[in-house]
Protein backbone atom coordinates (compact mmCIF):
# COMPACT_ATOMS: atom_id res chain seq x y z
CA UNK A 1 0.00 0.00 0.00
CA UNK A 2 1.40 3.39 -0.85
CA UNK A 3 -0.03 6.59 0.26
CA UNK A 4 -2.14 8.77 -2.09
CA UNK A 5 0.64 11.87 -1.43
CA UNK A 6 3.55 12.52 0.05
CA UNK A 7 2.38 15.38 1.91
CA UNK A 8 -1.19 14.11 3.21
CA UNK A 9 -0.69 10.65 4.87
CA UNK A 10 -3.06 8.19 3.78
CA UNK A 11 -5.19 5.99 6.92
CA UNK A 12 -6.43 2.89 5.94
CA UNK A 13 -9.14 1.50 7.80
CA UNK A 14 -9.84 -2.28 7.97
CA UNK A 15 -11.99 -4.62 9.85
CA UNK A 16 -9.21 -5.84 11.73
CA UNK A 17 -5.19 -5.73 10.64
CA UNK A 18 -3.10 -8.17 12.05
CA UNK A 19 0.56 -7.06 12.70
CA UNK A 20 2.26 -9.84 13.56
CA UNK A 21 4.11 -7.65 16.28
CA UNK A 22 3.46 -9.04 19.75
CA UNK A 23 3.33 -5.57 21.07
CA UNK A 24 0.58 -4.15 18.66
CA UNK A 25 -1.13 -7.61 17.70
CA UNK A 26 -4.16 -5.69 15.90
CA UNK A 27 -5.72 -2.62 15.10
CA UNK A 28 -8.36 -1.32 12.90
CA UNK A 29 -6.51 1.52 11.17
CA UNK A 30 -2.86 2.48 9.57
CA UNK A 31 -1.49 5.37 8.49
CA UNK A 32 1.31 5.27 5.51
CA UNK A 33 3.47 7.77 4.22
CA UNK A 34 5.45 7.30 0.87
CA UNK A 35 5.07 3.50 1.26
CA UNK A 36 5.99 3.29 4.89
CA UNK A 37 3.91 2.76 8.16
CA UNK A 38 3.93 5.58 10.26
CA UNK A 39 1.71 4.23 13.09
CA UNK A 40 -1.30 1.83 13.88
CA UNK A 41 -4.36 2.83 15.60
CA UNK A 42 -7.86 4.02 15.49
CA UNK A 43 -8.66 5.28 11.89
CA UNK A 44 -10.09 8.80 13.36
CA UNK A 45 -7.34 8.97 15.22
CA UNK A 46 -4.86 9.25 12.83
CA UNK A 47 -6.66 11.15 10.64
CA UNK A 48 -6.58 13.76 13.24
CA UNK A 49 -3.32 13.16 14.12
CA UNK A 50 -1.22 12.82 11.03
CA UNK A 51 -3.91 15.45 9.04
CA UNK A 52 -4.62 12.40 6.55
CA UNK A 53 -6.75 11.15 4.34
CA UNK A 54 -8.91 8.68 5.45
CA UNK A 55 -9.23 5.50 2.71
CA UNK A 56 -12.15 3.18 3.31
CA UNK A 57 -11.37 0.34 0.71
CA UNK A 58 -10.68 -2.90 3.04
CA UNK A 59 -13.25 -0.89 5.47
CA UNK A 60 -15.00 -4.69 5.61
CA UNK A 61 -11.53 -6.75 5.16
CA UNK A 62 -8.29 -8.14 6.51
CA UNK A 63 -4.62 -6.87 6.20
CA UNK A 64 -2.15 -8.56 6.47
CA UNK A 65 1.55 -7.50 6.12
CA UNK A 66 3.45 -8.10 3.11
CA UNK A 67 5.15 -11.61 2.97
CA UNK A 68 8.20 -12.39 2.05
CA UNK A 69 9.09 -15.16 -0.63
CA UNK A 70 12.67 -16.13 0.07
CA UNK A 71 13.68 -18.84 -2.03
CA UNK A 72 11.33 -18.76 -5.63
CA UNK A 73 12.21 -19.29 -9.22
CA UNK A 74 10.85 -18.02 -11.96
CA UNK A 75 10.32 -21.15 -13.44
CA UNK A 76 7.69 -21.22 -10.89
CA UNK A 77 5.50 -19.16 -13.21
CA UNK A 78 6.10 -20.82 -16.40
CA UNK A 79 5.05 -24.29 -15.26
CA UNK A 80 1.40 -22.78 -15.15
CA UNK A 81 1.42 -22.72 -19.04
CA UNK A 82 1.58 -26.45 -18.48
CA UNK A 83 -0.84 -28.71 -17.09
CA UNK A 84 -1.06 -29.14 -13.11
CA UNK A 85 -1.18 -32.49 -11.52
CA UNK A 86 -0.31 -32.39 -8.12
CA UNK A 87 -1.67 -34.14 -5.11
CA UNK A 88 -2.69 -30.35 -3.55
CA UNK A 89 -5.48 -28.08 -4.72
CA UNK A 90 -3.37 -25.06 -5.82
CA UNK A 91 -4.74 -21.28 -6.95
CA UNK A 92 -2.93 -20.70 -10.62
CA UNK A 93 -1.83 -17.01 -11.41
CA UNK A 94 -5.15 -16.27 -13.29
CA UNK A 95 -7.11 -17.21 -9.88
CA UNK A 96 -8.56 -20.31 -10.63
CA UNK A 97 -8.47 -22.98 -8.61
CA UNK A 98 -6.95 -26.35 -9.45
CA UNK A 99 -8.47 -29.65 -7.24
CA UNK A 100 -5.49 -31.91 -6.44
CA UNK A 101 -5.23 -34.94 -8.44
CA UNK A 102 -5.48 -37.59 -5.69
CA UNK A 103 -5.43 -40.64 -7.56
CA UNK A 104 -3.35 -41.80 -10.86
CA UNK A 105 -7.32 -42.08 -12.34
CA UNK A 106 -7.68 -38.18 -11.45
CA UNK A 107 -4.43 -37.46 -13.16
CA UNK A 108 -5.34 -39.31 -16.09
CA UNK A 109 -8.52 -37.82 -16.33
CA UNK A 110 -7.12 -34.40 -16.19
CA UNK A 111 -4.31 -35.05 -18.70
CA UNK A 112 -7.23 -36.65 -21.11
CA UNK A 113 -8.83 -33.45 -21.17
CA UNK A 114 -5.58 -31.30 -22.23
CA UNK A 115 -5.23 -33.50 -24.31
CA UNK A 116 -8.71 -33.34 -26.41
CA UNK A 117 -8.19 -29.23 -26.19
CA UNK A 118 -5.07 -29.94 -28.26
CA UNK A 119 -5.72 -29.32 -31.94
CA UNK A 120 -2.19 -30.01 -33.43
CA UNK A 121 -1.50 -33.81 -33.17
CA UNK A 122 2.20 -33.06 -33.20
CA UNK A 123 2.31 -30.98 -30.08
CA UNK A 124 3.16 -32.60 -27.47
CA UNK A 125 1.40 -33.20 -23.90
CA UNK A 126 3.34 -31.57 -20.80
CA UNK A 127 2.05 -32.03 -17.47
CA UNK A 128 3.50 -30.64 -13.53
CA UNK A 129 3.66 -31.68 -10.23
CA UNK A 130 3.07 -35.06 -9.55
CA UNK A 131 4.50 -35.99 -6.13
CA UNK A 132 5.23 -39.81 -6.21
CA UNK A 133 5.44 -40.01 -1.95
CA UNK A 134 1.86 -39.52 -1.76
CA UNK A 135 0.63 -42.82 -4.25
CA UNK A 136 1.60 -45.95 -1.71
CA UNK A 137 2.88 -48.77 -3.85
CA UNK A 138 2.61 -47.70 -7.68
CA UNK A 139 4.63 -45.41 -10.00
CA UNK A 140 3.28 -43.43 -12.99
CA UNK A 141 4.76 -45.05 -15.78
CA UNK A 142 3.89 -44.94 -19.47
CA UNK A 143 1.46 -47.44 -19.57
CA UNK A 144 -0.71 -45.16 -17.65
CA UNK A 145 0.22 -42.34 -20.27
CA UNK A 146 -0.57 -44.69 -23.08
CA UNK A 147 -4.03 -44.77 -21.77
CA UNK A 148 -4.20 -40.60 -22.26
CA UNK A 149 -2.61 -41.34 -26.32
CA UNK A 150 -0.25 -43.66 -28.06
CA UNK A 151 0.10 -41.04 -30.94
CA UNK A 152 1.22 -37.81 -29.20
CA UNK A 153 4.30 -37.51 -26.83
CA UNK A 154 3.48 -36.77 -23.09
CA UNK A 155 5.75 -35.58 -20.60
CA UNK A 156 4.77 -34.85 -17.15
CA UNK A 157 7.68 -33.76 -14.50
CA UNK A 158 7.55 -34.42 -11.07
CA UNK A 159 7.46 -31.89 -8.00
CA UNK A 160 10.90 -32.64 -7.07
CA UNK A 161 11.67 -31.22 -10.70
CA UNK A 162 14.61 -34.87 -10.37
CA UNK A 163 12.11 -37.01 -12.14
CA UNK A 164 10.09 -37.04 -15.11
CA UNK A 165 7.29 -40.03 -16.79
CA UNK A 166 6.84 -40.60 -20.27
CA UNK A 167 4.54 -42.32 -22.27
CA UNK A 168 5.66 -44.79 -25.06
CA UNK A 169 5.19 -42.74 -27.95
CA UNK A 170 7.85 -40.04 -26.26
CA UNK A 171 10.18 -43.39 -26.02
CA UNK A 172 9.84 -44.90 -29.35
CA UNK A 173 10.69 -41.20 -31.18
CA UNK A 174 13.32 -40.53 -28.93
CA UNK A 175 14.70 -43.41 -28.97
CA UNK A 176 14.59 -44.34 -25.28
CA UNK A 177 14.86 -48.51 -25.46
CA UNK A 178 15.88 -51.38 -23.34
CA UNK A 179 19.42 -50.90 -24.80
CA UNK A 180 19.83 -46.95 -23.55
CA UNK A 181 22.69 -47.19 -21.57
CA UNK A 182 21.97 -43.61 -19.66
CA UNK A 183 21.60 -43.78 -16.00
CA UNK A 184 18.01 -43.18 -14.11
CA UNK A 185 16.11 -45.10 -16.96
CA UNK A 186 14.79 -47.93 -15.13
CA UNK A 187 13.48 -51.03 -16.66
CA UNK A 188 11.25 -53.90 -16.12
CA UNK A 189 11.37 -57.47 -15.34
CA UNK A 190 12.14 -58.14 -19.35
CA UNK A 191 14.47 -55.27 -19.70
CA UNK A 192 12.34 -52.33 -21.22
CA UNK A 193 12.18 -49.12 -19.73
CA UNK A 194 8.84 -48.34 -17.76
CA UNK A 195 9.18 -44.60 -19.07
CA UNK A 196 9.97 -42.68 -16.23
CA UNK A 197 13.41 -40.84 -15.97
CA UNK A 198 15.29 -40.02 -13.04
CA UNK A 199 17.93 -36.91 -12.80
CA UNK A 200 18.52 -34.90 -16.10
CA UNK A 201 20.70 -36.98 -17.81
CA UNK A 202 17.55 -39.22 -18.08
CA UNK A 203 15.00 -36.24 -18.18
CA UNK A 204 17.18 -35.07 -21.42
CA UNK A 205 16.55 -38.04 -23.53
CA UNK A 206 12.97 -36.59 -23.79
CA UNK A 207 14.35 -33.64 -25.69
CA UNK A 208 11.10 -32.71 -27.60
CA UNK A 209 9.13 -32.71 -24.62
CA UNK A 210 11.86 -30.57 -22.30
CA UNK A 211 13.00 -28.11 -25.26
CA UNK A 212 9.49 -27.21 -25.67
CA UNK A 213 9.04 -26.97 -21.17
CA UNK A 214 11.90 -25.03 -21.12
CA UNK A 215 10.86 -22.25 -23.87
CA UNK A 216 7.64 -22.14 -21.64
CA UNK A 217 9.32 -21.55 -18.06
CA UNK A 218 11.86 -19.27 -19.14
CA UNK A 219 9.95 -16.99 -21.48
CA UNK A 220 8.10 -13.49 -20.42
CA UNK A 221 4.99 -15.22 -19.43
CA UNK A 222 6.80 -16.98 -16.79
CA UNK A 223 7.79 -14.26 -15.00
CA UNK A 224 3.93 -12.73 -15.37
CA UNK A 225 3.16 -15.34 -14.00
CA UNK A 226 5.47 -15.48 -11.08
CA UNK A 227 4.69 -12.26 -9.87
CA UNK A 228 0.32 -12.97 -10.17
CA UNK A 229 1.36 -16.24 -8.07
CA UNK A 230 3.06 -13.64 -5.47
CA UNK A 231 0.33 -11.50 -5.18
CA UNK A 232 -2.60 -14.63 -4.50
CA UNK A 233 -0.74 -15.47 -1.37
CA UNK A 234 -0.11 -12.14 -0.27
CA UNK A 235 3.74 -12.46 -1.76
CA UNK A 236 5.33 -8.19 -1.77
CA UNK A 237 8.55 -9.31 -1.83
CA UNK A 238 9.97 -12.03 -3.96
CA UNK A 239 13.45 -13.30 -4.56
CA UNK A 240 14.57 -15.34 -7.42
CA UNK A 241 17.75 -17.63 -6.27
CA UNK A 242 17.73 -19.53 -9.75
CA UNK A 243 19.27 -16.05 -11.29
CA UNK A 244 23.18 -17.27 -11.97
CA UNK A 245 22.61 -16.30 -15.48
CA UNK A 246 22.11 -12.73 -15.00
CA UNK A 247 25.94 -12.81 -16.93
CA UNK A 248 23.86 -13.39 -19.95
CA UNK A 249 22.08 -9.88 -21.31
CA UNK A 250 18.97 -11.31 -22.12
CA UNK A 251 17.93 -13.27 -18.71
CA UNK A 252 18.67 -9.37 -17.62
CA UNK A 253 16.57 -7.55 -20.06
CA UNK A 254 13.71 -10.00 -19.99
CA UNK A 255 13.36 -9.41 -16.16
CA UNK A 256 13.48 -5.65 -16.29
CA UNK A 257 11.22 -5.88 -19.27
CA UNK A 258 8.75 -7.90 -16.66
CA UNK A 259 9.43 -6.05 -13.67
CA UNK A 260 7.94 -2.52 -14.34
CA UNK A 261 6.17 0.11 -11.87
CA UNK A 262 2.73 -1.89 -12.21
CA UNK A 263 4.12 -5.47 -11.32
CA UNK A 264 2.29 -6.84 -7.98
CA UNK A 265 5.74 -8.07 -6.13
CA UNK A 266 9.16 -6.25 -5.43
CA UNK A 267 12.21 -8.55 -6.99
CA UNK A 268 15.28 -9.63 -5.74
CA UNK A 269 17.41 -11.74 -8.23
CA UNK A 270 20.66 -13.38 -6.54
CA UNK A 271 23.73 -14.16 -8.74
CA UNK A 272 26.05 -17.01 -8.63
CA UNK A 273 29.17 -16.34 -10.29
CA UNK A 274 30.00 -20.32 -10.38
CA UNK A 275 27.42 -21.22 -12.76
CA UNK A 276 25.98 -18.33 -14.46
CA UNK A 277 28.18 -18.07 -17.74
CA UNK A 278 31.10 -16.44 -16.26
CA UNK A 279 34.16 -18.15 -17.69
CA UNK A 280 36.45 -16.41 -14.46
CA UNK A 281 34.17 -15.76 -10.91
CA UNK A 282 36.68 -13.33 -10.51
CA UNK A 283 34.56 -10.92 -12.36
CA UNK A 284 31.73 -11.45 -10.61
CA UNK A 285 32.18 -8.38 -8.23
CA UNK A 286 32.30 -5.89 -10.98
CA UNK A 287 29.10 -7.55 -12.61
CA UNK A 288 27.23 -7.00 -9.89
CA UNK A 289 28.31 -3.66 -9.53
CA UNK A 290 27.13 -3.13 -12.86
CA UNK A 291 23.85 -4.78 -12.65
CA UNK A 292 22.86 -2.63 -9.23
CA UNK A 293 22.68 0.37 -10.73
CA UNK A 294 20.30 -0.62 -12.70
CA UNK A 295 18.10 -1.60 -10.09
CA UNK A 296 14.65 0.36 -9.47
CA UNK A 297 12.16 0.27 -6.41
CA UNK A 298 10.69 -3.10 -7.93
CA UNK A 299 13.31 -4.65 -8.86
CA UNK A 300 17.12 -5.09 -7.03
CA UNK A 301 20.38 -6.51 -8.50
Amino acid sequence: MTSASSAAPTVFAARQIHTMDSAVPTATGVAVSDGRVLALGEPQDLVASYQGVLDTTFADKTILPGFVEAHSHGIEGGFWQFIYVGFFDRTGPDGTLWSGCKTFSAVIDRLREADAKLADPSEPLLAWGLDPIYFDGERLVASHLDIVSTTRQIFVIHASLHLATVNSRTMEEEGITADTPTPGVPKDGSGQPIGELQEPAAMGLAKTCLRTMMVGVTNDQALQNLGAIARNVGVTTLTDLGSSTLANDTVVDRWKRAVTDDYPARVSLFFNPNIGGLTDPAEAPAMVEALRVQSTDKLRF
